[in-house]
């Protein structure tokens, strides 16, 4: 069956994430977002890496400059870990042990000790608390190899901006219950508030888990496979995260 029109359950960045790469798979298809006004953005940051950049401008074709002036990312040229047997070690997003220069016969991390922080022009700057180095003409040279750590907030608020962009709806709610109709494939309807008003859909997607994990598992036996997850805590037996309904999504 195709997918006609989905609900998000959910506007945190995973929600809205979801929303966008299904619109732009699949433009013709009708995506609504329940937005609960009872569920405050998170206060953390949202760190990143390059392919999340990539994912972000090349795939959802979200606009550079607005992005930069609406998110106000910091950019950065790797991740400093405090874990393992080491106090500390920088990891950055270029090649570093697995890399091999052409006057050496190894790869680099063959000629390493346990103290590998100047492997690479990008890992000693870390290493030393610097950003990136600069060109002839000033510029940073960034050389494609960096990514954002993002303020929720501000990351979120973006995302919203690019959805109503590309034509997906908001609706203003909190989710108290849902109801299926019979049938392997049936339609979805979905209660907010004091249940006064009724959502329907043929495909929800859950950016809430621990709601539809506690609320929906026994719903899920039957109709899991037309069911789109975002969340990251998901109930047992079911696949973690992102699993986006890759049979319906290779028959458009």
């Amino acid at each position: 069956m195709m997918i006609n029109d989905l609900l998000v359950l959910g506007s945190g960045s995973a929600g809205l994430l979801a929303a966008l790469s299904v619109k732009r798979k699949m433009p013709r298809v009708k995506v609504r977002i329940v937005r609960s006004p009872d569920i405050g953005t998170i206060a953390v940051g949202e760190s990143t890496t390059p392919n999340v950049r990539a994912f972000i401008f090349e795939y959802l074709g979200i606009d550079r400059r607005a992005f930069f002036q609406m998110a106000e990312p910091t950019w950065k040229l790797g991740i400093h870990f405090l874990w393992g047997p080491r106090a500390s070690y920088e990891y950055p997003f270029v090649p570093q042990l697995d890399a091999r220069l052409t006057d050496l016969p190894r790869p680099m991390g063959y000629y390493c000790d346990d103290d590998f922080a100047a492997i690479s022009v990008h890992t000693a700057l870390m290493a030393e608390g610097k950003a990136f180095a600069r060109r002839s003409d000033g510029i940073p040279d960034m050389d494609n190899a960096y990514a954002f750590h993002l303020e929720n907030a501000k990351f979120v608020k973006t995302l919203e901006f690019a959805a109503q962009r590309t034509g997906i709806e908001f609706i203003d709610g909190t989710i108290s219950g849902a109801e299926k109709g019979p049938g392997e494939s049936p339609p979805w309807c979905w209660k907010t508030g004091d249940g006064s008003r009724r959502i329907s859909t043929s495909t929800p997607a859950d950016s809430a888990a621990n709601w539809w994990g506690n609320s929906c598992r026994n719903r899920l036996s039957v109709s899991k496979n037309r069911c789109l997850t975002t969340g990251q805590s998901l109930a047992p037996g079911i696949a973690r995260t992102s699993r986006f309904c890759r049979t319906q999504l290779q028959r458009q």
